[in-house]
């Protein structure tokens, strides 16, 4: 699904897509940074349905920094289907913004110099290469969770209200994002799938939280 699509975008969030280091430099008035807001739609997104009848379950399946949807999963139908279970499978695309840990990335345009954008479901305030957690944008993933959920309630709709029957999932930056999402979630979910992932610190794990029961394979 591409923006101007008739079903219309998958969620309507409005965020911050300005790094976090801009955004406290904007108050500065001299250095005449634009604090800029988009509305998050997680679109373009690869929707993958079973031709055989409609689906019994949904996966909501997040990609990893600087991927995407249509690039990275769109000819890839069999990372999700096996021919066993009648699924639906949602592949939304991150917000292009920018990413705090990377602000001294420039690209020269024709009409001057800009700030490096990526794909990311979150602002890094900090780059470790992987060797220690990085320190996030808490705002950032904030906006990301609550679109994620209007999203879930989509897909629950559309089962009949049955929400043990979508499982989240994701990869990379995408398993942290999906895992935060899954944990929050108010209501018991089918479960979650995370390849080359971590809970995130900011993520509250309660013990008698509503995913008590539901699988979390990694």
């Amino acid at each position: 699904r591409r923006r101007g699509d008739p079903e219309g975008p998958l969620a309507r969030e409005s965020m911050i897509v300005t790094a976090a280091s801009r955004c406290k430099q904007a108050l500065d008035g001299r250095k005449r940074i634009v604090v800029q807001k988009r509305t998050l739609d997680f679109l373009p997104a690869v929707v993958f349905r079973n031709p055989s009848g409609p689906q019994q379950w949904t996966m909501i399946y997040l990609h990893g920094l600087g991927s995407s949807a249509l690039g990275n999963y769109a000819d890839r139908p069999h990372y999700f289907f096996d021919g066993s279970i009648q699924l639906k499978v949602v592949v939304p695309t991150a917000p292009s913004r920018e990413v705090s840990c990377f602000d001294g990335w420039w690209n020269k345009t024709s009409k001057g110099w800009n700030l490096t954008k990526f794909l990311s479901w979150y602002d890094y305030l900090s780059n470790h290469d992987g060797a220690k957690e990085d320190a996030i944008d808490w705002k950032s993933l904030a906006a990301v969770q609550r679109a994620l959920h209007t999203l879930i309630e989509k897909e629950v709709q559309e089962l009949g209200g049955r929400n043990h029957r979508v499982i989240l999932g994701g990869k990379s930056q995408g398993c942290c994002t999906s895992l935060d999402a899954f944990l929050t979630y108010p209501k018991p979910l089918g479960g979650f799938v995370g390849v080359v992932g971590h809970l995130l610190s900011c993520t509250p794990v309660e013990e008698d939280g509503a995913q008590i029961g539901s699988p979390p394979p990694f």
